[in-house]
C-alpha cells in the first residue's frame, strides 16, 4: 500500500474517521495501532510475527534494567542486540554473505532466497534504540505496552523511516490534539510537495537513470554524468519525498518529528552532508556507533577509526551488496580527508577557497551516487571508464535533468529561506496555491508506471 495508491487513501479516510470517534488516548492508541498493522499486513501479514516479536522482546528486556545488576543489564542488552541485529542479518545479509563465501572459495551453497521484510533496517534500529537507551539510564522503561507497540509500528514512517527515538515519540501519545482543520492545513501542502517529488521529478528521472545504467556502453561519457546526476535526484526526490508525506501524515494524526533532510545537496563538504541528508540515520549512527567506538574523544587514530567504520557500517545499513560497502569506504575517506584539510589548512586558506570546495564535493557526492546505484563491481568499472570526461550529451536526456535539477536547487534555496524566516507560516494561502499546482502537475505529469520508494529495498 503506497502514499500515492488510490487505496491508501481509503485507508486513510477510514483510520482518520475511526480515530475521530476514540475519546480516550488509550482508544486512539488502540486504533492507530490496529490500523498500522494492517497497514504491514497488505505488505506481507506474515511478517507482522517478526515486528510484533521484536517489539515485546525489547519492551519485556527494558522493563528488567532499572532493578537488574551490571552484569545482568549488559546481558540484557546483549540479548536485545543480538536478537534485533540477528534478525537483520539473517534476512538481509545471509544470502550475501553465502554468495560472497562462494565466490571466493568457488563453492556451490544453495541460498536461501528468503524474502526481505519491508522496513527491517527501519524498525528494528528503531525498537533496539529503545533498548540501549534505557541500559544508559537516558530512558525509563515506559510501563504501557500498547504504546511502545504503537511507537515502533506507526504507519507513516513503519516502512521506510525516519527512525524515530522513542524520547520523542512516546511523550507525544498523550499531548493534546489540535484541532484537525489546523493539522491538516499543515500536513496537506507538505503532502503534495512529497507526492510531487516523488511523482514527477524522481519517477521521471528514474526512466533516465534505468536506461543509461542498465546499459552504460551504448552511452556517452556526457549521458552518463548526466543520468548520475538524474540519479542524485531521483534519490532525493524519492527518500526526501516519502520523508515529506510521512511527516505530513505524522502532523495530521498530532506527531511532529524533526526533519529528515535539509537542503543536502547545498553541503559545504562531507561532514555537513551528513548533518543534512537522511539526519534520522545519521544521527542514530552518531550515538549509537560512532561515539561508543570512541568518536573525537581518544585522539586521532581512533577518530579516523571509528568515522571508517561508522561509514562502511552506514553503507551496508543499505543495502547487501560490495558497491554498497565501497559507497561507505567512500564517504569514510571523505569525512577523513576534510578532517585531515582542516588540519593542515589555515582557516582563512579554507575560506577563500569554500565556493571551490563546495563544486569538487559535489562532483565527489556525484561519484559516490555512480558507486551507490552501479548494480556490480562490473557495471561499476564501465560507468567510472566512461565517466573519464564529458562529451556528447544527448539532448533528450538534458531536457528532462536540468529542469529537474532546477526544482530541486529551488526547493532547497525555499527551504533554507523558510528555516530561516518562516516564510510559509506567515503566507498560508500561498502555500495552498502552490501545493494545488504542484499536485494539478503531479496528476498530469506523472509517468505511466510509479515503482515502488527506494529505500523500501533498504
Amino acid at each position: 500500500m503506497l502514499f500515492f495508491d488510490g487505496i491508501f487513501l481509503y485507508f486513510l479516510a477510514g483510520t482518520l474517521l475511526a480515530t475521530a470517534l476514540c475519546r480516550t488516548v488509550r482508544q486512539r492508541t488502540l486504533v492507530l495501532t490496529v490500523a498500522s498493522y494492517l497497514f504491514y499486513a497488505a505488505w506481507n501479514w506474515k511478517f507482522l510475527f517478526l515486528i510484533f516479536g521484536s517489539t515485546a522482546l525489547d519492551f519485556t528486556l527494558a522493563a528488567q534494567m532499572p532493578t537488574a545488576t551490571s552484569a545482568r543489564k549488559k546481558l540484557l542488552l546483549t540479548a536485545s542486540l543480538v536478537a534485533n541485529l540477528g534478525s537483520l542479518a539473517a534476512f538481509k545479509y545471509l544470502d550475501f554473505g553465502i554468495d560472497s563465501f562462494n565466490r571466493l572459495i568457488g563453492a556451490d551453497f544453495a541460498l536461501t532466497e528468503w524474502t526481505l521484510p519491508v522496513g527491517i533496517s527501519f524498525f528494528t534500529f528503531q525498537s533496539m534504540s529503545y533498548t540501549i537507551d534505557v541500559y544508559r539510564g537516558q530512558l525509563k522503561p515506559h510501563p504501557r505496552f500498547l504504546d511502545f507497540v504503537f511507537f515502533v509500528s506507526f504507519f507513516p514512517q513503519l516502512v521506510a523511516g525516519p527512525i524515530i527515538r522513542a524520547s520523542s515519540f512516546l511523550p507525544q501519545i498523550t499531548s493534546a490534539l489540535t484541532s484537525f482543520p489546523r493539522r491538516a492545513g499543515e500536513a496537506i501542502p507538505l503532502f503534495v510537495l512529497g507526492l510531487f517529488k516523488k511523482l514527477v521529478i524522481a519517477d521521471n528521472l528514474g526512466l533516465i537513470v534505468d536506461r543509461v545504467y542498465g546499459s552504460p556502453l551504448d552511452f556517452s561519457s556526457g549521458d552518463v554524468w548526466m543520468a548520475t546526476l538524474a540519479f542524485a535526484g531521483q534519490i532525493y526526490c524519492d527518500f526526501s519525498g516519502y520523508t515529506d508525506m510521512a511527516l505530513a501524515l505524522c502532523v495530521l494524526f498530532g506527531f511532529n518529528f524533526p526533519l529528515n533532510f535539509r537542503s543536502p545537496y547545498f553541503a559545504s563538504g562531507p561532514q555537513d552532508f551528513w548533518r543534512r541528508w537522511h539526519i534520522s540515520l545519521s544521527t542514530w549512527l552518531r550515538d549509537y556507533l560512532y561515539l561508543p567506538l570512541g568518536g573525537s574523544r581518544r585522539g586521532t587514530l581512533r577518530l579516523y577509526g571509528a568515522l571508517m567504520a561508522t561509514m562502511l557500517l552506514g553503507g551496508l545499513w543499505h543495502g547487501a551488496g560490495w558497491t554498497f560497502v565501497l559507497w561507505g569506504f567512500f564517504h569514510g575517506v571523505l569525512l577523513v580527508g576534510e578532517r585531515l584539510l582542516k588540519a593542515g589548512v589555515p582557516d582563512r586558506a579554507r575560506a577563500l577557497a569554500a565556493p571551490v570546495g563546495r563544486i569538487v564535493f559535489l562532483v565527489l557526492t556525484l561519484v559516490g551516487w555512480m558507486i551507490f546505484r552501479a548494480d556490480s563491481a562490473e557495471t561499476l568499472g564501465v560507468l567510472l571508464g566512461k565517466a573519464q570526461g564529458f562529451a556528447d550529451l544527448s539532448t533528450s536526456i538534458g531536457d528532462v535533468v536540468i529542469p529537474a535539477m532546477a526544482f530541486i536547487a529551488i526547493e532547497h534555496s525555499l527551504g533554507e529561506f523558510n528555516r530561516e524566516h518562516g516564510f510559509f507560516s506567515r503566507w498560508t494561502y500561498l502555500t495552498y496555491a502552490g501545493a494545488g499546482v504542484l499536485l494539478v502537475l503531479a496528476v498530469l505529469m506523472r509517468p505511466a508506471v510509479s515503482p515502488p520508494f527506494i529505500y523500501f529495498q533498504f
